[in-house]
């Protein structure tokens, strides 16, 4: 399996520059309205346009209603979608009737429970995070062998 890179929540011009430059496979954009990496759905497509159209935008959301999700898709915002808060299989089914973005789902792995839980997500990708998602703190990343099965991570 070929590493994937994504850089998450770009907000400015220069971010966008660096990003050209480095060339990831995904730039992320976020709009959980709590986070201090939140941006506007405009602010986001002034910085798509800016974008090099090789790298795919992944939109970050938490807990935010289905619909303006898929707008940011239609819209051509974003590309992929990625949910950060308590959505469920039911959300993610409800959000595979109205877009066939991929969708990935953030666990928050403190335990081999959250592991048995990430296993079961419908989503089409799952990111295993840390309890304190987005500042660079890892996981006990020795509860992975205890699971059978595969786990695929975006993020470490």
């Amino acid at each position: 399996m070929k590493m994937k890179i994504k850089l998450c929540g770009l907000s400015r011009p220069q971010d966008i520059e660096t990003a050209n430059a480095l060339m990831p496979d995904y730039v992320g954009f976020v709009f959980a309205r709590r986070s201090r990496r939140y941006i506007s759905p405009e602010t986001a497509a002034a910085l798509r346009k800016q974008l090099n159209p090789a790298i795919q935008t992944v939109g970050v959301f938490t807990d935010e209603e289905p619909e303006c999700v898929v707008a940011l898709v239609r819209e051509h915002i974003i590309d992929m979608i990625q949910l950060h808060g308590h959505e469920d299989g039911d959300y993610i089914s409800y959000l595979r009737t109205l877009t066939s973005a991929p969708i990935i789902q953030a666990v928050c792995i403190r335990n081999e429970s959250d592991l048995e839980r990430a296993q079961k997500s419908p989503a089409d990708l799952i990111l295993l995070d840390s309890a304190a998602g987005g500042s660079g703190v890892s996981f006990d990343w020795s509860i992975l062998p205890a699971l059978p099965g595969p786990i695929f991570s975006l993020a470490g």
